[in-house]
């Protein structure tokens, strides 16, 4: 699995799925918030997108965390690990996501 930073989200769509479908690469996109334009830019390239509600920070940004939460109230939190009903979920997700791509070869 290949891990996509914010930044390299917002550079233009067009070579990168070129660089997808070259490499044969399917992304899966990990996202708290993105607008509507997009997440359709993201669909273009054939990836796939899994919002959450809670943006996650690693251990050790507990006080920006706590900030955060605290000027905005918006919904973070610190994770050590990755909580398994969380893990199964992206599981579950990326099986249907093969099946999908299976059934569009097949044709």
């Amino acid at each position: 699995m290949i891990f996509v930073t914010a930044n390299e989200i917002l550079i233009p769509f067009i070579p990168k799925k070129l660089v997808y479908v070259y490499l044969g690469i399917v992304p899966l996109w990990f996202l708290r918030y993105a607008p509507a334009i997009q997440i359709s830019e993201m669909k273009k390239c054939g990836g796939f997108i899994v919002l959450f509600k809670t943006q996650i920070y690693p251990p050790g940004q507990e006080l920006l965390v706590k900030e955060i939460w605290n000027h905005m109230r918006l919904p973070v939190n610190v994770w050590k690990d990755i909580p398994a009903r969380i893990e199964e979920r992206l599981e579950d997700i990326h099986a249907v996501n093969l099946k999908k791509i299976h059934k569009e070869n097949k044709r």
